[in-house]
């Protein structure tokens, strides 16, 4: 990702009006001032196209607004304005609720379509050009030039020729999926997981719309950074969840041991202890070259150490930038990044920490015990095909569609506790999980999917840790969430 932002203010000249003119106020109208965002969006996409007829209104407006309720109110009417506007409008006039000098008027656009398409990924028609102006104004009592009407032109994206039905087909996607799980955590890694067994990074960079939401949740399911972490925002807003898009620079050693930068996007997301914690979905989908899905960066703090990427920690590799532009112009702030990683609570205050659950071996799906619902989930929730199980535990297989050629690909079951593949954690389990963890002969096989399963904490062995972690879990203390 590299997003180019540049504000080109095309200044009219008012010296000579000014010297033959009055400057009382209200006896002369003062010249309008126009000027340009070029891309704030995406390059790429950068165009019109034509969409005359489309009325369809924006309907899908859930979730979190954390840039909006952070911008003024000039900024705030700009964003409303292209809210509330028809599907495929290209042209506004806001009246400014609080009218301003023009260089401030600049930063109030900037901030208003900026935040549009942070808070709003699903509002992808846009390419990010943007011609923009001020008009009705009068000069002031100390002669400077107040407006109170801003003009904006937006350019429509090239690579959607028709906008309502792709909307239509967005909308369906997200409807569709179902998050698996009760808690907050749950659903978070559901989607995470949904979305890398979903969609494969577009390396060849020919996807015209990888850098929106709908890459990776429409076909051919090629996105970049932006299109995963706009996807991921896009169903946490489903559900409530409150998330944030984070762009800056991603820092990375090569193999000659030199560093590389580049832009980079990904996502804050706020917890039920109120902490933001970071996800970057796109580094943890390594499905195309690997099969498989990791954990390191999900649910994050900036101290945070990764395990398989370096061994460096999240702040170092993730350098977030609130200006947007390349000049100098209005700078975001984001919420503090907490600065260790998210601790699932549990009943009884013993903490699994995310860990736990993090880095699946190539082509393995983990489940909570007595959730055979969580495999049937995965039915339909991939729109080309039915995935289909072959039995419900620890062992089974569940073969799933994915990738552009909608291939299918089976992945193993874990099922967290089932260590006799039975899709139930019970009292048969916690005594094959003793037997096994005080070195006596027991049916947990070295090397099999059942110490997997038994391995409750992730620190790779079975232990009397994870022994009382599953008589927890027996005795209804404990639920694994």
């Amino acid at each position: 990702m590299k997003k180019i932002f540049r504000i080109l203010c095309l200044v009219i000249a008012m010296a000579l009006l000014l010297s033959s003119t009055s400057l009382a106020a209200g006896v002369v109208s003062p010249p309008d001032r126009y000027g340009v965002l070029e891309n704030s969006r995406l390059v790429e996409n950068a165009g019109k196209s034509s969409q005359s007829g489309v009325t369809a209104q924006y309907t899908y407006n859930v979730g979190s607004r954390f840039f909006y309720d952070n911008i003024n109110t000039n900024a705030k009417a700009v964003q409303d304005a292209i809210l509330s506007a028809p599907l495929g409008t290209s042209e506004f006039e806001i009246t400014l609720p609080e009218p301003e000098e023009w260089t401030q008027i600049q930063l109030d656009v900037q901030a208003g379509v900026y935040s549009l398409f942070k808070d709003h990924p699903e509002v992808f028609w846009y390419s990010g050009g943007c011609n923009y102006g001020a008009t009705n104004g009068y000069y002031g009592s100390g002669g400077q030039v107040i407006y109170t009407v801003a003009t904006l032109t937006l350019e429509l994206s090239s690579a959607y020729t028709d906008i309502a039905a792709t909307k239509a087909a967005l909308e369906e996607a997200v409807e569709k999926f179902v998050a698996l799980g009760d808690t907050r955590y749950e659903k978070v890694k559901s989607i995470h997981d949904f979305i890398s067994l979903n969609a494969a990074y577009d390396y060849s960079f020919t996807n015209p719309t990888a850098h929106e939401a709908t890459s990776a949740l429409l076909e051919p399911f090629l996105p970049v950074c932006e299109g995963y972490a706009e996807a991921f925002k896009i169903i946490c807003d489903k559900y409530s969840i409150p998330c944030v898009l984070v762009t800056g620079e991603s820092v990375t050693i090569n193999d000659n041991g030199q560093e590389e930068r580049g832009g980079h996007m990904w996502c804050y997301v706020q917890m039920e202890d109120l902490k933001w914690y970071a996800v970057d979905v796109t580094w943890d989908d390594q499905g195309s070259s690997m099969n498989r899905i990791f954990t390191d960066f999900l649910l994050v703090g900036s101290t945070t150490v990764n395990t398989y990427f370096g061994g460096r920690t999240f702040a170092t590799e993730h350098i977030p930038s609130g200006q947007w532009t390349l000049k100098a112009g209005y700078i975001f702030t984001y919420p503090e990044l907490s600065s260790t990683a998210y601790v699932r609570p549990t009943r009884f205050g013993m903490a699994l920490p995310v860990g736990a659950q993090k880095n699946q071996s190539s082509l393995e799906l983990r489940f909570i015990p007595n959730e055979y619902s969580a495999v049937v989930g995965y039915s339909g929730a991939y729109y080309n095909a039915t995935a289909t199980a072959s039995g419900k535990g620890t062992g089974a297989t569940i073969t799933l569609p994915t990738g552009t050629s909608n291939a299918n690909q089976t992945w193993k079951i874990i099922v967290r506790g089932d260590v006799n593949g039975d899709a139930l954690t019970n009292a048969d389990d916690l005594n094959e999980t003793l037997k096994k963890s005080v070195g006596m002969q027991s049916s947990i096989l070295p090397d099999s999917d059942y110490v997997k399963a038994g391995d409750i904490n992730g620190d790779g062995v079975i232990d009397a840790i994870d022994a009382a972690y599953i008589e927890l879990y027996t005795s209804g203390h404990y639920d694994f969430s």
